[in-house]
């Protein structure tokens, strides 16, 4: 986990961008970032930290892919208006647009209903729909070979560095049992219920594109409807695919995914 920064550690860049800041609080998140909401004299903004080699390369993957969806796509992605990649002191800054709303974990520990619960489901399973339904940005089809394929070359490595929750075991059996092709989408890469944000039942935002390629749909549709008791359950998947409307995961793929995923 990151240690909190704090307001003297902002770069002045950053400061200077939008005008001093008065005030700063952190809300839940990750462990790949140290996010920061910042209220300042120009408005309220996102401000995401990274550092270390593998940290502030996800952040400047997740900028390069911001910029390219802002600029390419109607989806609600954050706009970024400044980026700072310190090289000397290992560490990345990224100044964001502040998105009003909740989680979809927050909105489901919250809500009070089957009704509620539901409408906030569906509305997740439409948000993932939306990207998968988005063009690709050219800029995103420059990889050689399957999205799959250097997925499976990167978890090795992830492995070989200790940097997953997967094992050997658990890798040999992925490796010769890949799905059946299909026709590549833009994916999100980590389309979990931290990442999209809810406010009065609708959409407001989708974060966190580190992950953000041309790649296979099952793997954000795995993640999405993996369940996460107490929050997240396998009865949800219904509404879940009410608002995404195309057809479901078999077992086989779904199983294949969310173990994939061990490695990352």
């Amino acid at each position: 986990m990151y240690a909190i920064f704090s307001i003297d550690d902002i770069p002045k860049k950053i400061k200077s961008a939008v005008k001093g800041i008065d005030d700063i609080h952190y809300p839940r998140q990750g462990h790949a970032s140290q996010l920061g909401i910042i209220q300042t004299q120009a408005g309220t903004f996102a401000l995401k930290h990274t550092h270390g080699a593998d940290g502030c390369a996800s952040l400047k993957r997740e900028v390069y892919v911001l910029s390219l969806l802002q600029n390419q796509s109607n989806l609600p992605v954050p706009r970024v208006y400044a980026f700072i990649n310190d090289e000397q002191a290992n560490e990345t800054w990224a100044l964001l647009t502040f998105i009003k709303g909740k989680t979809v974990r927050a909105a489901l520990s919250d809500c009070c209903s089957l009704e509620e619960r539901n409408i906030i489901v569906t509305q997740f399973g439409a948000a993932l729909a939306d990207i998968h339904a988005t063009p690709c940005p050219l800029e995103l089809k420059e990889q050689v070979g399957p999205w799959l394929n250097r997925m499976l070359d990167q978890a090795e490595i992830n492995l070989k560095n200790g940097m997953s929750d997967g094992s050997e075991s658990l890798l040999s059996n992925l490796q010769p049992h890949k799905p059946i092709f299909e026709t590549e989408k833009l994916i999100h890469g980590d389309f979990t219920i931290d990442n999209v944000l809810i406010h009065e039942g609708n959409v407001t935002g989708i974060i966190d594109w580190g992950g953000g390629a041309l790649g296979d749909a099952r793997y954000d549709l795995a993640l999405a409807i993996r369940p996460k008791p107490p929050i997240v359950t396998k009865a949800d998947a219904e509404a879940f695919y009410r608002g995404y409307g195309k057809r479901k995961l078999t077992d086989e793929e779904f199983r294949y995914f969310v173990d994939l995923y061990e490695f990352f």
